[in-house]
């Protein structure tokens, strides 16, 4: 989906409170719709002021953003256009309809961009859309306005995110419970393992106590060692038995339910996340987890953020500082690790050191006793 920019400029208030300064001045740009395209530049030229203006998340002093030839932001009526948005994944917001025209950029028959002020296309003279098209009459119904979470004010953020915050908070308790059930299983499985240990050792304890009694020839401590693994094996195999019956009475009743539980949870896991999925797609892919929800929710309500912007800017940056924390402890256990096999090997050399050094000392003293006797 091709994008453009058209004379965006957008102003931020300057660090020193000298007044606003200018991130993007007069940008002008045009990204084709296939490959990928790349925007550099140094810390604090306006790349990441400029990717929130195009994808709606901001909105520009002047200027508009034209996506997949539709307009996607423009300045004089303030909105974001239907044929952007919802490539974008932005949800309609039905509190907040407003009318618009679709602006045709290019011909929708040769895909040619068309000029602002033409009618026709200039290669195969095919007719705007919008020129052909008869104006919508006035009783007819409004087409609702599609907003980014970029133009909602903190309490229609907070409206958004609360219910989100406990649909997670009802997955996470969900998941509790299933990881809960396949525990179960877990715990049956283990159990048949030590019924089965118990009832080999205790057929190898009779075994024993069998040979034990016919090798022994009525001796009486072949007697004695053959009563010892008798009763040896009989302890064995009454933990055994019980073992083996617990876990044939978990598969016939227990765990059946379990599973169903299970297959219950599961079920109820996809409805909430299909009913989330609307207004999950609305954020960014980074803003996508309980626990960016709950974050982003948290600033919002203790007036940490002013819009949704600088709740996703917060919340990448405290990402960020978390990612680099897991990597530098990962870092130290990994030298506490390296640390630990360099001790070993140290330890290691120096025993074989002072190993050399006992038996050259033998051999010494062998020579010396050698040459005193000749």
């Amino acid at each position: 989906m091709p994008v453009q920019a058209r004379r965006l400029v957008k102003h931020v208030a300057s660090a020193d409170g000298s007044g606003p300064s200018v991130i993007i001045n007069d940008v002008s740009l045009d990204i084709p719709g296939a490959g990928l395209t790349a925007i550099v530049g140094p810390s604090g030229a306006g790349k990441t002021s400029l990717l929130y203006v195009l994808s709606g998340l901001d909105r520009p002093d002047s200027g508009r953003a034209i996506i997949g030839g539709w307009i996607g932001y423009n300045v004089l009526d303030g909105c974001l256009r239907d044929g952007a948005t919802k490539e974008l994944n932005v949800m309609a917001d039905p509190r907040h309809p407003c009318h618009y025209e679709e602006e045709e950029m290019f011909c929708h028959k040769c895909g040619v961009q068309l000029a602002d002020d033409a009618d026709f296309c200039s290669k195969c003279g095919t007719r705007r859309k919008f020129a052909e098209e008869p104006s919508q009459p006035a009783s007819s119904p409004q087409k609702q306005e599609v907003l980014g979470l970029g133009q909602l004010t903190p309490r229609q953020l907070i409206a958004i995110m609360q219910p989100l915050d406990e649909q997670y908070a009802n997955i996470a308790a969900l998941k509790k419970d299933i990881k809960g059930g396949e525990g179960a299983f877990t715990t049956n499985k283990t159990v048949y393992e030590w019924s089965l240990v118990c009832l080999v050792l205790s057929i190898i304890a009779a075994v024993w106590s069998l040979l034990c009694s016919i090798i022994g020839e009525g001796g009486s401590v072949s007697a004695i060692m053959a009563l010892i693994v008798a009763v040896v094996g009989a302890l064995l195999l009454i933990p055994g038995i019980i073992n083996y019956r617990h876990h044939k009475s978990n598969i016939e009743d227990v765990l059946p339910k379990v599973r169903e539980a299970i297959d219950t949870d599961r079920q109820a896991i996809a409805k909430v996340q299909e009913e989330m999925r609307p207004a999950v797609l609305m954020f960014p892919q980074s803003c996508r987890t309980d626990e960016a929800n709950a974050y982003m929710l948290q600033l919002l309500l203790c007036g940490q953020a002013a819009d949704f912007s600088s709740a996703v800017k917060q919340w990448e940056e405290h990402a960020h500082r978390v990612r680099l924390e897991q990597y530098e402890y990962e870092k130290v256990q990994e030298a506490r690790r390296q640390t630990d096999a360099m001790v070993a090997s140290a330890a290691a050399q120096a025993s074989q050191a002072f190993e050399m050094h006992r038996q050259t000392k033998e051999i010494r003293e062998l020579k010396e006793e050698m040459q005193r006797r000749r």
